[in-house]
């Protein structure tokens, strides 16, 4: 599948923003100890949010096998970010840090959702490019199958070249129905989820149409013309550019929520200088 360009820079941008620092000299003690308890809690996400990066930085080169490792690795920085953003939360909080503290959870609790989709994708993008490695030759047969015109001189030779065709198309309905169902268990993260619906409902697609086709081909029918133009129908359309808008968009809404961290980030730092500057 297409991923994501900015997958590294999402490893990036969740370190950054989790270890912001602030040293208030507030006089009022309890905005200054809230805030300092803020601090520690956040240099103890630095750890599991390195290991976001490093896994991150892996994953271009994990499309093809499940990387177990990076897989655990993420899901014990999710653990650990949980409750640390639970310790977080339960921090009382002066009203003064109110709106600090809204920002703090925040940001903790989009880092967690991105930690769980990174991890998603090293299980989901292996199996989603194995599932369509197998369409592959099973495509070029039927391809080669339905091009060959055998030079029929004869109505029974048309015959047998109908009927070669129709079991070809009966051989590739058979091939695609496991890989379809082979789909249908993977559950594709955010960002990947339009182009596998996409690939999905091209299987089934094509699945029906083939049969149809076949069907068609052996009876000698009328509605071989509407039965082929239906099946090629199927085979593009992961290629339609409502299709390829889809996977653009769901794109642009994964570069969005690593922008939208970033700007979190910055709010942080940002409500810890007011309040530096009005309390202290």
């Amino acid at each position: 599948m297409r991923r994501p360009a900015t997958l590294a820079a999402l490893a990036v941008a969740l370190l950054a923003a989790g270890c912001g620092s602030s040293n208030t000299h507030s006089s009022r003690p309890a905005v200054a100890a809230y805030v300092n308890r803020v601090n520690t809690i956040e240099k103890l996400l630095a750890p599991p949010l390195k290991a976001v990066t490093v896994a991150g930085s892996k994953l271009p080169a994990s499309t093809t096998t499940v990387n177990h490792g990076e897989i655990a690795s993420l899901r014990q920085a999710d653990i650990r970010m949980i409750a640390l953003r639970d310790r977080l939360a339960a921090i009382p909080v002066p009203s003064a840090a109110a709106r600090l503290r809204i920002l703090v959870l925040l940001l903790a609790g989009g880092e967690i959702d991105m930690t769980n989709e990174l991890s998603e994708l090293f299980s989901f993008l292996p199996q989603y490019t194995a599932a369509l490695k197998q369409l592959a030759p099973a495509t070029t047969l039927l391809r080669t199958a339905l091009a060959g015109k055998g030079g029929a001189s004869t109505s029974s030779a048309a015959r047998g070249i109908l009927d070669a065709k129709a079991r070809a198309l009966t051989r590739y309905d058979t091939e695609l129905e496991p890989l379809s169902r082979m789909l249908e268990r993977l559950s594709p993260p955010a960002v990947a989820r339009p182009q596998y619906e996409t690939e999905l409902h091209a299987l089934t697609s094509m699945e029906t149409t083939a049969a149809a086709l076949a069907q068609a081909l052996q009876s000698a029918s009328s509605d071989i013309p509407a039965r082929l133009a239906a099946f090629d129908r199927a085979a593009v359309l992961t290629d339609t550019v409502p299709a390829q808008r889809a996977e653009i968009a769901a794109v642009k809404a994964y570069d969005a929520r690593i922008e939208r961290l970033n700007e979190l980030a910055g709010q942080v730092a940002s409500q810890r200088l007011s309040l530096e500057q009005t309390l202290g």
